[in-house]
C-alpha cells in the first residue's frame, strides 16, 4: 500500500474523531469547554489539510510512460522523443507515493503507544485518573525502552505530582474518584 494513501486514511479518520471529540466538547459548560473545543477544532482542520494533501499526491503519483503527452516539448528542453527516452531509462520518483516499510520496532512502538492510550481511556471510568496514570506512564516508558527503574519511579512520581498540582491549584477542582481509595475507605 502507498503511504499517501496511508496517510489519507488516518488523516480521515482523525477528521472524524476529532469531530466527535467537538461535539462532545461542545457539551462542557462555562469556560471548561473552551480548550477542548479549541484543541478538537484544530486538530480537526490540521488533519483536514492532511487529507488534502495526501489526495493530491495520490492524483499526481502516476508515473508517465514512454509516449505519454502530458508534458508536451515546449515545456521542456528537448524534444518529446527525447522526453520519453529519458522518463524510460529513469522514471520519477515520488516518495510519498512508494510503498511504506515499517522497520519492526516502529511498529512495536506504535502498538505500545495505542495499547497505552486505551488503556488510559477505559482505566480512568474503571480504576481512576492517577491510578491509571501511575500504571500506565511506567509500563509504556518500560515497553519503549526505558529501563532505569529508579528513573521510571521518580518520572512517574513527578508525573502524578504535576497533575495533582493542576487540579488542586490552577483548576481548584475536588480529585476525581479513585478505586484504590475506596479500597481502603477513602
Amino acid at each position: 500500500m502507498k503511504k499517501a494513501a496511508i496517510e489519507c486514511g488516518v488523516a480521515v479518520g482523525l477528521v472524524v474523531l476529532s469531530g466527535a471529540g467537538l461535539i462532545e466538547a461542545w457539551g462542557y459548560r462555562g469556560g471548561s469547554g473552551l480548550m477542548p473545543r479549541a484543541v478538537m477544532a484544530g486538530t480537526m482542520g490540521l488533519a483536514a489539510v492532511w487529507a488534502l494533501q495526501s489526495v493530491r499526491v495520490l492524483r499526481s503519483s502516476r508515473v508517465l510512460a514512454p509516449g505519454d503527452d502530458t508534458l508536451s516539448a515546449p515545456q521542456v528542453a528537448g524534444s518529446a522523443s527525447d522526453l520519453a527516452a529519458e522518463l524510460a531509462a529513469e522514471p520519477a520518483r515520488n516518495p510519498a507515493a512508494e510503498p511504506v516499510h515499517i522497520p519492526p520496532e516502529q511498529r512495536r512502538a506504535g502498538l505500545i503507544v495505542a495499547a497505552g492510550g486505551l488503556f488510559l481511556l477505559i482505566g480512568m471510568s474503571v480504576l481512576g485518573f492517577f491510578t491509571t496514570a501511575a500504571i500506565a506512564v511506567p509500563a509504556m516508558a518500560w515497553g519503549l525502552g526505558y529501563r532505569r527503574p529508579l528513573g521510571l519511579l521518580l518520572g512517574t512520581a513527578c508525573f502524578i505530582v504535576l497533575l495533582l498540582l493542576v487540579f488542586r491549584a490552577l483548576l481548584a477542582l475536588p480529585l476525581p474518584p479513585e478505586a484504590i481509595f475506596t479500597l481502603f475507605g477513602g
